[in-house]
């Protein structure tokens, strides 16, 4: 009577299965920092372009704007007259229109805040940037400021992080020099 070895033996199925697990165990890790990977890529990319945002919003409105100040000497806040003749209840000549923008060191946030020079709205402020960005530096230093001759320039520094968690964070360090248009 010949014998016919049919099947697998128990020792070979749990040899197979064992390197099978110790497989499938590599591949959902590799899977799972792929997936951490793209997150983080994706929350920085959010607030990279936040960040953007907010920085184009001031050099336009700077741009375009004169009278600029740092408020109580701090380079941290900056106040300015945008040059558009829209009226907003302002009395130009005593409490003129103005825009300020400050850095909250509280919240690590960009704040902006608009209104009648001296009245009570300039104090309102509201955050321009996401919650994941964090601002740590900020400063406006305002350069041929009160000259007749030269341009009035505005260089803007910001430092900080993106992220939330330690591992997630991204440090960037951006500057930039905005200079007032040629006023008619």
């Amino acid at each position: 009577m010949k014998k016919f070895n049919q099947g697998f033996t128990l020792v070979e199925i749990i040899v197979s299965l064992g390197i099978f697990a110790v497989v499938a165990l590599v591949a959902v890790g590799a899977f799972l920092k792929v997936v951490d990977a793209n997150k983080k890529a994706q929350a920085l990319k959010t607030a990279v372009n936040n960040l953007n945002f907010a920085l184009e919003t001031m050099s336009r409105e700077l741009r375009t704007s004169f009278e600029y100040t740092n408020v109580s000497g701090n380079i941290e806040t900056i106040e300015f007259q945008p040059l558009n003749d829209i009226d907003r209840g302002c009395d130009q000549d005593t409490e003129p229109f103005s825009i300020r923008y400050r850095l909250n060191t509280t919240e690590n946030t960009i704040e902006k805040s608009e209104g009648c020079s001296g009245s009570a709205d300039l104090s309102d402020y509201a955050s321009i940037v996401s919650r994941e960005l964090n601002v740590t530096k900020m400063e406006f230093n305002i350069i041929n400021e009160g000259s007749l001759t030269a341009q009035p320039m505005v260089r803007i520094t910001l430092s900080g992080y993106a992220g939330m968690r330690e591992r997630d964070k991204s440090y960037f360090n951006l500057q930039t020099t905005v200079s007032q248009r040629a006023m008619e």
